[in-house]
């Protein structure tokens, strides 16, 4: 009996110098994994490249790539995914081709990325995830067309009996969300409004309500934009787009007011942010929007904001500018800004009402005559006394003093 025990000891001493190497091997994997949950992200390297010494298991170098990820070396990642994918099972890694595509990206190689991503699908078609990764680099390298490609063949797997597509990761409403803004950049803005209506469906994204109010914009549909804006700023009241937005629309409506609170609004969030703020179209918004309610003292304040840092000043901030100097008094420098406007554009009849009107102001009829002149030759207008009247109806505007002035140069 004793020699029996001694003669299947080493059998014994093998399999159990197995079981501590399998059990090793786990423990490193599940150390590493840990250290990854604690973002511990350095450790948990060591620990994992420690496990993949002992074994090649596929879930091991998925895990070295997350890791990786997270430590933004995207080159080691790039070759991690690859040793994986040739020392384990093809079939099974699917995963390491989607993390290698987000490699390749960060490396700037769109094309493997794209063949990465075509595999993942090809490997593991039922993952929502894939297709959110590839459509997200597909619309930042602009290739529009092949993205909405891969969203049809989503909608395919989608719609079948089967219900094939496991969303686990919440991301088919961000795979409409990007077919949305494919559909736009081809101005089919129905389309969009289609896919962004299911981005909603699927979760209620402040950035899918955007999107969409914009598209409601371009179709003429200014109250579904309306609704649309006011709905993404009560999920996300700090939005600067969402204000601009919506104070564009209300420009648009002639409510000035509300456009002035949300524009107000906009640059203190932005001036939260404690960085240089570019000058933008809300800045033009917001001297528009002082100027209709009567505070010209701003709305010049803004347009001369404008002025002074835009690298190049479009003709109409000019212009705009000069009308609100007539309103302050300041003819001099209103003529100033006229004239800068129309060495810009000298085909724009407003440029030419605005100059005749500080000039009959300063008392200065011999140039008053001669812009008068110019008017007719560079415009498709007569300087008549109905002429404000024609272009109110073209969606001009003029205030009430200004147009006695305007009737007034043709009394004398």
């Amino acid at each position: 009996m004793k020699n029996q025990i001694f003669k299947f000891l080493p059998l014994f001493i093998v399999i159990l110098l197995l079981f501590s190497c399998g059990t090793l091997h786990k423990r490193k994997y599940h150390s590493a994994y840990n250290k990854y949950q604690k973002k511990e992200y350095s450790q948990a390297l060591v620990s994992i490249n420690k496990a993949l010494d002992k074994h090649k298991n596929r879930r091991y170098y998925e895990l070295k790539c997350y890791i990786l990820s997270e430590l933004k070396r995207y080159k080691e990642l790039e070759e991690t995914a690859t040793e994986g994918i040739e020392n384990t099972w093809w079939s099974y890694c699917y995963n390491l081709y989607g993390l290698r595509a987000s490699a390749r990206y960060f490396n700037l190689d769109y094309e493997g990325a794209i063949a990465d991503y075509e595999q993942a699908i090809y490997l593991d078609p039922q993952n929502a995830l894939h297709y959110y990764n590839y459509t997200t680099l597909l619309k930042d390298i602009g290739k529009n067309e092949q993205l909405l490609h891969v969203f049809h063949i989503f909608l395919y797997r989608r719609g079948g009996r089967m219900r094939e597509i496991i969303d686990k990761y919440n991301k088919v409403g961000d795979i409409f969300f990007n077919a949305g803004i494919a559909y736009f950049s081809k101005k089919e803005y129905e389309k969009a409004v289609e896919c962004y209506t299911n981005a909603i469906k699927n979760s209620n994204y402040y950035a899918y309500y955007l999107n969409r109010g914009v598209c409601y914009e371009e179709l003429g549909q200014d109250n579904k934009a309306l609704n649309d804006y006011t709905k993404g700023i009560s999920l996300n009241d700090k939005n600067v787009s969402l204000y601009e937005n919506r104070a564009e629309l209300y420009i648009k409506l002639k409510e000035y007011e509300k456009a002035k609170n949300d524009l107000l609004k906009a640059q203190r969030f932005k001036e939260s942010v404690k960085v240089h703020q570019p000058i933008t179209s809300a800045d033009l918004n917001l001297a528009i929007a002082y100027g209709e309610l009567g505070n010209h003292k701003e709305s010049a304040r803004y347009y001369k904001l404008m002025i002074d840092n835009l690298e190049t000043v479009p003709p109409i901030i000019y212009g705009n500018y000069g009308y609100e100097l007539i309103s302050l008094g300041k003819l001099s420098s209103a003529v100033s800004a006229f004239q800068k406007a129309l060495e810009l554009d000298k085909k724009e009849v407003d440029f030419y009402v605005g100059l005749a009107v500080a000039y009959y102001r300063l008392g200065r009829f011999i140039q008053l005559d001669e812009i008068l002149v110019k008017l007719k030759e560079n415009t498709n207008y007569k300087p008549t006394v109905n002429l404000l009247e024609v272009l109110e109806k073209e969606d001009y505007s003029y205030r009430g003093d200004f147009k006695k002035t305007w009737s007034k140069i043709f009394e004398k």
